[in-house]
């Protein structure tokens, strides 16, 4: 049986540095779950939508896929088969309210 460790906490805390090294310690694989969150926030933006469209939001989410691979010792964020790991950190994706802390409420 594996395990699955997650670590919550406000922005800044340091979560992604423990996370990154007890996943490392304890040879797991360290996934970035607001990548993902941020992910969903890039597949919006290209679908135009806006926090007010979230009947529309809750219709396409299954259209997007999003597959985390590790490439070069580094976590890669890819969206229906594009790597969106750049757009990640931009700030129209980051400051999103389309983002995770739209969606974690």
């Amino acid at each position: 049986m594996g395990y699955n460790i997650a670590i919550d906490g406000p922005a800044g805390a340091g979560k992604s540095t423990i996370a990154r090294r007890v996943a490392r310690k304890l040879g797991y694989i360290y996934v970035d779950t607001g990548a993902m969150y941020r992910a969903m926030a890039v597949y919006f933006q290209e679908q135009g939508l806006t926090p007010e469209d979230l009947e529309h939001m809750k219709k396409i989410c299954g259209g997007a896929e999003i597959v985390i691979r590790y490439e070069n010792e580094s976590q890669q964020v890819y969206l229906n088969g594009k790597n969106v790991t750049g757009r990640l950190r931009e700030e129209a994706v980051a400051d999103s309210h389309l983002s995770d802390r739209h969606f974690r409420r």
